[in-house]
């Protein structure tokens, strides 16, 4: 069954009018199909029936922050200050998507009775997903959200409209398909930043380059030291940076950790002369990452980069 508000699954006495569409759901790139529906009770000029799609970002966030004003006199004559907390609110909203389509040119006048047009559109690729956050951490207290919502309308010739419009639900495509993923690299241990001890190579392998939360991460670590030096751990973060943008190019950003976790080390490489350095133990660690369930993290997609 299609999204359909119950505000409109009956019709009113009056004139009006539903949008329906044949999934709940849709991701960017994909054709959108439905109906609009009218119920005509009085006669009125018509021009034409339309389906439309928009999309917003909206930020909102409070920063705290001080500041010193003065706060009378000393006796000698010299200004006394004193420090004051206060609030900066800020704001930022983006349009980013706005289609209107025709779907039934309609010019003359609409007589009473029961009507259905069928519609169909694609979306276009790289279209956000919808995403909604709040919460009071990192020195701020905020809110940020993408929405999307649909609208059929019929337009009539004195400038009214008889219309209704509901919340649109998109998911974001994945740019590329879901694969096993695997990086690579070595690097070289120094010791009082001009000693060398040797390389260590790091080879990951991944499940997948993509996960959804809730989601076990299976990632396979190799680890080969050829260096003199120990490994004591190895651990794993995955990393989410957030970014917020408002009115008069403010701006807030930050980087934080939503899972993470800690495996044994590798021992170092046993040397028989100064000259001759031979590893002993390359270490494959199997790291399972677990990511937070819906209800405690974000509607998002993790990705390997």
């Amino acid at each position: 069954m299609g999204a359909q508000s119950t505000k409109h699954t009956k019709f009113s006495s009056g004139n009006d009018v539903f949008v329906w569409t044949a999934k709940p759901s849709y991701v960017s790139g994909e054709t959108v199909t439905g109906t609009i529906n009218l119920n005509c009770m009085r006669q009125f000029p018509s021009t034409g029936v339309y389906v439309s799609v928009k999309g917003v970002e909206k930020t909102y966030w409070e920063e705290d922050h001080t500041r010193q004003v003065q706060d009378g006199h000393y006796e000698d004559g010299r200004p006394r200050y004193r420090i004051e907390h206060y609030t900066v609110k800020r704001k930022g909203e983006n349009k980013f998507f706005d289609q209107k389509i025709c779907i039934h040119p309609w010019p003359g006048f609409c007589h009473p009775g029961q009507y259905q047009w069928p519609f169909s559109f694609k979306l276009p690729d790289g279209l956000p997903g919808v995403f909604e956050e709040e919460g009071h951490r990192w020195g701020i207290k905020y809110k940020a959200k993408t929405k999307y919502r649909i609208k059929g309308e019929v337009e009539c010739s004195d400038g009214s409209e008889i219309k209704h419009k509901q919340k649109f639900i998109l998911y974001e495509r994945l740019l590329s398909s879901i694969e096993p993923q695997m990086r690579e690299q070595t690097s070289n241990i120094y010791v009082c930043c001009c000693l060398n001890r040797g390389s260590v190579t790091m080879k990951c392998s991944f499940d997948k380059n993509a996960y959804v939360p809730g989601e076990t991460a299976q990632v396979l670590c190799n680890v080969h030291n050829e260096s003199t030096s120990e490994i004591t751990a190895i651990k794993t973060s995955l990393m989410r940076r957030v970014r917020f943008k408002a009115k008069g190019g403010h701006h807030f950003q930050t980087t934080e950790t939503v899972a993470q976790a800690r495996y044994g080390g590798v021992a170092a490489a046993e040397s028989e002369s100064k000259n001759d350095v031979e590893a002993v133990d390359s270490g494959e660690r199997y790291i399972p990452l677990q990511l937070l369930d819906m209800s405690e993290a974000f509607a998002m997609h993790v990705c390997v980069v």
